[in-house]
């Protein structure tokens, strides 16, 4: 492992700094912050629960740095929360434009593309010249 930072010219990987330095709030964000990027959602929460944890004894920056990968976690969660709300609106009004248009930015943040063009579709139908719809259409 050390060999390996030396030869990365001593740029430590996530894995790495944790590895040094299990007792750093700092490493187990950045690490948190890789898995979620790479898609394991779960190791990337285990990992923000360790930087919680630790974070007590931290400085300030590193608050920050855990809260920033705490907000990038959690956000497909609060997304999927903001979906729901909005679906339950359209069933009780399925011909409202404007939450056709959020539904498929909300989709396409999780990149849900084919659900994303389903609603889009829904609104251009509904309001094909409206300025709005064109604007998320260019997203296609």
């Amino acid at each position: 492992m050390l060999l390996g930072s030396f030869y990365k010219g001593f740029r430590l990987s996530a894995y790495e700094k944790v590895g040094w330095w299990p007792w750093s709030a700092k490493s187990h964000a950045k690490m948190a912050t890789e898995f979620f990027e790479k898609g394991e959602e779960e190791k990337a929460k285990k990992e923000l629960k360790i930087a919680n944890r630790l974070l007590f004894l931290s400085l300030t920056s590193t608050k920050t740095e855990v809260k920033n990968a705490e907000k990038k976690v959690n956000e497909p969660d609060e997304i999927k929360q903001e979906i729901e709300s909005w679906e339950n609106i359209l069933e009780k009004r399925p011909f409202y434009r404007d939450v056709l248009l959020r539904l498929t930015i909300l989709n396409y943040q999780l990149y849900e593309n084919e659900r994303a063009l389903e609603y889009f579709e829904r609104a251009e139908y509904l309001d094909p010249k409206n300025e709005e719809v064109v604007r998320v259409g260019e997203l296609f």
